[in-house]
């Protein structure tokens, strides 16, 4: 339960990352490394998420 519960928040936030990086798509580089930054993470979160099932 408590997986799916993960993942549901995982989503959500690539969700969110996703409409952002369409917001400040002309952004300053300073923000479009942290929104690069925020993408690895939660990929990565969810590449081990995967390997644990």
């Amino acid at each position: 339960m408590m997986e799916e519960s993960n993942k549901g928040k995982v989503a959500s936030a690539a969700r969110d990352l996703i409409k952002i990086e369409k917001k400040c798509f002309y952004g300053q580089e300073q923000e479009r490394d942290r929104l690069r930054k925020m993408r690895e993470l939660i990929d990565k979160v969810t590449k081990e998420m995967s390997n644990d099932n």
